[in-house]
């Protein structure tokens, strides 16, 4: 076979593309989707294009040599299979496609770009600033979000590529759905007269990247961890997306770009793209039969949003996951119809937040200390949230096995080392679905779970989601509201100044501050609290190791988070250790489910039930008791519910109302060991 031709190492001005198409490239047996047909059939069965000389391979280490008719995707169609006058036949650079697109692709055409750059709102006090565009191209009748193009190396300068000018680049990138398999195919032009195809969305989630640069192999896996579309602000208000000159840089660039759409739109079109591939994707899930793998995005991150907040409320999808809350508009309708929103937000004092963020040297990059918009951090991405939304569609999970699993370490949403571990158990990596689709059921999954994490140790993160399993409809939502109760009581403070500062708003920002150590993967930051091990074929050491063998991204975690500019950075340093210095914080730092103080490791919580359980119907069951006295209290350990704990139960109301009449809480379990002399444990 004939080796790839490699284009030289490029200097991408501005830097590459941090939103939408990035070129992807995936490896294995299957080069090509077996549903177009294409499935490991050799060259010599392929008709040849004229256009195989310069559409390279580049979705596997040994790569196809007739790549042209293996693809079916309206950019492959329009701009390679197509025939224009007075045009390139094989459109190498941006401008040569947008030349013959005039030709092949202009019926009825709705063109929309949208800019982004994290440097952008600097746009007036310096020259050389980068831009990204992304433009939607809708034409001929198909939806908008089919073919995306992502153009970069656009500057705040003179020139051709600044703002002002007119100048598109040779290089581009592109992302196009495939219809008659269901995927997004991924390409990028490579700036010296070749075009990269570099697999498709299939190849991501099953085999990932075989190196950390945009023309390794598989590379723009690196970010397209989910195998769809990326737009890693898909809240408002869209912090880095509306940067000064997006609109003039556009505008003088029309016939390449059209005009500059409203994000609103974009949030949509991203929505609708992760939606088509998610049907596709939960069936080529499935029909592997892992368990582990099918549930991946409820227990981890696959991909990750970034948020803005308010200097005076912390949001709810930082304190526990964005699932939980439903209040964003593109994510999972079905699920607030059903739930409701569980999670509220917390409010704190703004000037305490300008204090804080001197106070700890937060610095945005050159704006100063902050971005224009405050408080940005890491949330669960829409593209999980939607994944997730598929598997209730297509009946293998329910709402309530969802709750129940993000409800384990739920004030970790994010990086979660305890929830996303489990995965990593052998028994339950080796769990395999039912082999007919119609036993493959929510209550069939939760019984594999169950089963297969039945020896898991007391207070372990796999014995609290096994007590979830067991206990129908427990009640999260009074485990959450316990948890924010705790949250507003809290009246420690840190002096600031001579100034007293609330302590939970200090710890918000230690946490805050942990996140950016997190997605840039700092080299001397060893994160979460892993021991080593080889559990995953990697030594476990950090989270960003267990992201990285969850995900099959083999380089960096979080690799979205291309630019320091994202996110603020500041002074806090990491820690092994408990640490009361403002300027520092322990690795695996959360606020703990019960107290809401800052702790370290996982935390177990009782289950709260909601009268739900069938063993409530024993009066001498110990939920049923707790149940009884309280609807909403937390059940104390079955270890609790035999023999004379009956008549235990009312020697403690008797000694202490608030047992009966209000809650059943830890206080309460420390009462039956005093008054009774029963330990619950």
């Amino acid at each position: 076979m004939t080796p790839r031709k490699l284009p030289a190492l490029m200097l991408l001005l501005g830097g590459s593309l941090l939103a939408l198409p990035g070129c992807s490239t995936s490896a294995g047996d299957d080069l090509f989707d077996c549903e177009s047909g294409t499935c490991d059939v050799p060259d010599s069965e392929i008709e040849p294009h004229p256009c195989d000389s310069m559409l390279l391979d580049f979705s596997n280490d040994e790569p196809n040599q007739r790549t042209v008719n293996r693809l079916d995707d309206a950019f492959a169609n329009k701009l390679f299979k197509a025939e224009a006058d007075d045009t390139q036949p094989c459109p190498a650079t941006f401008e040569d496609m947008v030349e013959k697109l005039k030709q092949t692709d202009n019926s009825g055409c709705n063109i929309k770009s949208f800019t982004v750059s994290e440097q952008g709102e600097l746009a007036s006090q310096g020259d050389g600033l980068g831009y990204r565009v992304v433009t939607v191209r809708q034409c001929d009748g198909r939806d908008d979000s089919d073919v995306l193009f992502s153009a970069f190396g656009f500057h705040d300068g003179d020139g051709p590529m600044g703002v002002d000018g007119s100048g598109l680049p040779d290089d581009v990138e592109v992302m196009a759905f495939d219809e008659s398999s269901g995927v997004y195919n991924y390409y990028k032009a490579l700036g010296d007269g070749s075009v990269g195809f570099f697999g498709n969305s299939k190849h991501y989630i099953d085999e990932g990247p075989a190196g950390p640069g945009l023309t390794s192999v598989r590379g723009c896996g690196n970010c397209h961890t989910g195998g769809g579309p990326i737009f890693k602000e898909m809240d408002s208000p869209w912090v880095h997306w509306n940067p000064d000159g997006g609109s003039t840089l556009v505008s003088n660039r029309s016939e390449a770009m059209g005009s500059k759409g409203g994000l609103g739109g974009f949030e949509d079109i991203i929505g609708r793209g992760h939606n088509k591939w998610n049907k596709s994707r939960v069936a080529h899930v499935r029909a592997k039969h892992n368990v582990a793998e099918l549930l991946r995005p409820v227990f981890c991150p696959v991909e990750v949003n970034t948020m803005t907040g308010s200097k005076s409320e912390v949001k709810d999808s930082f304190l526990f996951d964005g699932m939980l809350s439903r209040a964003d508009f593109h994510a999972s309708p079905q699920f607030a119809e059903e739930l409701g929103a569980m999670g509220r937000g917390i409010s704190v004092d703004s000037g305490s937040y300008d204090l804080i963020i001197d106070a700890i040297g937060q610095d945005a990059d050159g704006l100063g200390n902050d971005l224009s918009k405050p408080f940005s951090f890491v949330e669960r991405s829409a593209a999980d949230m939607l994944y997730i939304d598929e598997l209730i569609n297509a009946g293998l999970v329910d709402e309530e096995l969802v709750l129940d699993i993000l409800m384990v370490d739920f004030t970790r949403p994010v990086f979660s080392d305890a929830r996303c571990g489990i995965l990593g158990n052998a028994d339950v990596a080796a769990l395999e679905l039912p082999e007919n689709e119609e036993d493959q059921t929510p209550d069939a999954i939760r019984a594999l779970l169950v089963d297969a994490l039945s020896d898991a140790p007391a207070g372990t993160a796999e014995a609290q989601l096994v007590s979830y399993l067991e206990n129908r409809g427990a009640d999260h939502q009074a485990t959450i509201d316990t948890f924010v109760a705790a949250c507003e009581g809290r009246t420690d403070t840190v002096t600031i100044d001579e100034t007293d500062v609330s302590g939970f708003q200090v710890d918000v920002m230690k946490l805050r501050s942990m996140q950016r150590h997190l997605v840039f993967d700092h080299e001397d930051t060893q994160r979460v609290g892993f021991e080593a091990g080889d559990k995953f074929g990697i030594e476990i050491r950090t989270f960003g190791d267990l992201f990285r063998a969850l995900t099959n991204v083999a380089f960096k975690p979080l690799s979205v988070y291309e630019f320091q500019g994202a996110l603020p950075s500041d002074d806090i340093r990491m820690v092994s250790g408990p640490t009361s210095d403002l300027l520092e914080v322990q690795r695996d730092a959360h606020l703990s489910p019960i107290d809401c103080q800052l702790t370290a490791g996982f935390v177990p919580v009782a289950v709260a039930s909601s009268g739900e359980n069938a063993a409530c119907e024993a009066q001498n069951s110990l939920d049923a008791v707790c149940t009884n006295v309280s609807g909403s209290g937390n059940p104390l350990d079955d270890s609790c519910s035999e023999g004379e704990f009956n008549q235990c139960v009312q020697q403690v109301c008797a000694d202490d109302e608030f047992c009966c009449s209000t809650d059943w809480n830890q206080f309460c379990v420390a009462k039956v060991d005093d008054i009774c002399g029963i330990t619950c444990d």
